[in-house]
């Protein structure tokens, strides 16, 4: 697409004041002035319009100049940008390709869904949810790789899931036949304020948990905050819905109402594709899709995993591939992404220890499903199960209590070793000490990495899980450092 185009498929009293090569092409948006992702993009300036002062902040710091901004997306092969009108006549951006308008906010959510509902767009399956999304969005992306070429899939990384991002994220939409796209549900909340919709062939919506609850009151403002997905779809808009998790009556009713198709999945019996059967051991999935039932193998472990995979069938009939059974044979070779379920080994005197990362984020979902997987991966085996746990972030005043719905679960795992880290977690020790049950509670990490490191032997398998403000995701990486393979 160039700038051109572009131009005419903008309202007039969006476009602004275009200054540059009208036939220069037009590779997309970014909010960022420095690094690789700006190379051939067009830089946004971020101002209070965007609503979030600390996103201005970390993209357009107000401790370096205009005119250092500038330069630096110049350096780093910025196409051109998009700035208030103030900077029309600024010496740093004369010779550049820039839109000038009055509002930099308003540009690139009405030329994302210009682009969007262009004759060029590709088409996008998002994926949002309070646990899953960035396993379910690698599933789908590991399958249709099996099924178009790799250069034809954009899938960025699961960290990039905010408003700015998700903007510049499909504001290339006319680039790639198809994209993958992660949403986190505070992403919502912008999109609302400013009228924008991801519009995706495919709104998928992975599970809805205790997440968040510091700015949400509940988790049915969870689930409608998340159901936003499903607005604005295009033609044959499907949703994709897991039909087993908590408030999926308002995912489904938002999905209906919204206009789109609907596609459930889970294990309950009316599910359109229903989990029949999973083998832990072997990984091995059976599903129920109508009439049929397909048998395939799901290398990362976990009956969650099989449930994922469940929405990886959704996706790809939806998107019309009538090979889908070959991308769905693919999975086998799926492997755990990292702190969401990575298995590592360590070397030590006398054999492995084997360690499984979970501890890029947590909810209270994610954490019992952890927790439980570790669990039945492991029956049976001789090795210690030992436990690194820490706090789950962001639940507000339910924070204890959900914390101590945990106490339960942990005290059936029965294990040899139990660690915890965070204040809530250190009343979980506390509940679990009660019932006789021995724990470690740490307020220093570089001791519990000290105490792990001189105990470890042998066959020991661990479980590392927590938020990731909580730090344990430092406590892998320490012990990973000392020797792996």
């Amino acid at each position: 697409m160039q700038i051109s185009e572009l131009l005419s498929l903008l309202p007039d009293d969006t476009a602004g004041d275009y200054r540059g090569d009208p036939g220069a092409d037009f590779n997309g948006l970014t909010v960022r002035f420095s690094g690789k992702r700006v190379r051939g993009k067009f830089c946004v300036m971020l101002t209070e319009s965007w609503g979030s002062a600390k996103a201005v902040k970390k993209y357009f710091s107000p401790e370096v100049s205009f005119a250092k901004h500038i330069a630096s997306a110049r350096r780093n092969g910025a196409l051109g940008f998009v700035l208030p009108r103030e900077f029309a006549d600024d010496p740093a951006v004369a010779g550049t390709n820039a839109f000038f308008t009055d509002d930099t906010a308003n540009f690139a959510f009405t030329a994302t869904t210009a682009i969007r509902n262009s004759a060029s767009a590709g088409r996008i399956t998002a994926i949002t949810g309070s646990a899953g999304k960035s396993t379910t969005k690698s599933m789908i992306t590991h399958a249709l790789k099996q099924l178009v070429p790799s250069e034809d899939i954009y899938s960025p990384g699961s960290t990039q899931n905010v408003e700015a991002s998700i903007l510049g994220h499909m504001s290339m939409n006319h680039r790639y036949p198809h994209s993958v796209l992660e949403i986190a549900g505070s992403a919502f909340h912008r999109f609302r304020r400013n009228g924008f919709a991801p519009s995706a062939d495919v709104s998928i919506v992975t599970s809805i948990s205790e997440a968040h609850l510091d700015y949400l009151s509940d988790t049915a403002t969870v689930a409608d905050i998340k159901s936003d997905i499903f607005r604005d779809p295009p033609p044959a808009g499907i949703a994709v819905i897991n039909v087993d998790t908590l408030h999926s009556d308002i995912l489904v009713r938002r999905a209906v109402r919204a206009g789109r198709q609907l596609v459930t999945y889970g294990q309950s019996e009316g599910a359109t594709i229903r989990l029949r059967d999973y083998d832990i051991a072997t990984g091995s999935v059976t599903a129920e899709i109508g009439d049929e039932l397909l048998s395939y193998t799901v290398g990362a472990r976990g009956r969650h995993m099989a449930l994922n995979s469940l929405a990886v069938i959704a996706t790809l009939r939806a998107l019309g591939f009538r090979d889908w059974r070959r991308a769905v044979a693919s999975l086998a070779t799926f492997e755990a992404l990292d702190g969401r379920g990575k298995s590592i080994e360590l070397n030590v005197a006398g054999g492995v220890v084997t360690m499984i990362d979970e501890s890029y984020n947590a909810n209270p979902a994610s954490m019992r499903a952890a927790i439980e997987t570790f669990n039945d991966m492991r029956a049976g085996r001789s090795g210690r199960k030992i436990a690194v746990l820490g706090d789950i972030l962001e639940l507000g005043s339910e924070a204890e209590s959900i914390h101590l719905s945990l106490v339960d679960l942990l005290e059936a795992a029965q294990f040899d070793q139990v660690h915890l880290v965070g204040e809530y977690m250190g009343a979980v020790g506390e509940a679990l000490a009660d019932r006789g049950v021995e724990t470690a509670h740490w307020t220093n990490l570089d001791h519990l990495i000290a105490a792990l490191r001189a105990g470890l032997r042998a066959d020991d398998e661990m479980l590392f899980k927590s938020s990731n403000g909580t730090g344990v995701h430092l406590v892998v990486s320490a012990l990973v450092g000392v020797e792996s393979r």
